[in-house]
């Protein structure tokens, strides 16, 4: 069973507008792979269409970023720390890990399903932008825990192939 509430800036104006925003973006991701799906695609072409967002983003938003410490301070953005609790762990040559304790993406989906597997298939999805932009920047993108696995948090693991 997923556990995913917040326990940090609750009833903060600023970080309820993030994660509204996320909620926002974790809306269309739903309607689009679910419609998708529901007329006999798979959840691939959702996953190669956020590859392609992430490739974007590697190519634009994080092209400046030629190590993993560079990578990880642009990807700690406030949406990540204040709206998803997030915090980078680990972070040496070889990579870093980023702990979210809070998935905005995964509150919005619970309350369009109960479905945890198709919550988890949509985590999956989202998370399918870090391949490339990790791949363009040399590094591994590996989903190690998840909230949707009933895990305390996600850990997003970050690291030199």
């Amino acid at each position: 069973m997923m556990k995913n509430v917040p326990t940090k800036y609750v009833n903060n104006k600023s970080t309820d507008t993030l994660r509204a925003a996320v909620e926002n973006q974790a809306k269309w991701i739903y309607y689009l792979t679910v419609e998708g799906m529901e007329n006999g695609l798979s959840c691939e072409f959702a996953k190669d269409a956020m590859k392609e967002l992430g490739e974007y983003y590697a190519d634009t938003e994080y092209k400046d970023c030629d190590t993993a410490g560079k990578l990880s301070k642009k990807l700690m953005r406030r949406s990540m720390e204040f709206g998803h609790e997030a915090e980078i762990e680990d972070l040496g040559e070889e990579g870093f890990d980023l702990k979210i304790g809070y998935c905005p993406m995964v509150n919005l989906w619970s309350k369009l399903t109960d479905d945890e597997e198709r919550i988890g298939t949509l985590c999956d999805v989202a998370c399918s932008m870090y391949d490339k932009i990790a791949e363009k920047k040399g590094l591994r993108f590996e989903k190690t825990a998840a909230i949707t696995q009933g895990c305390e948090a996600c850990r997003l693991s970050f690291r030199k192939e």
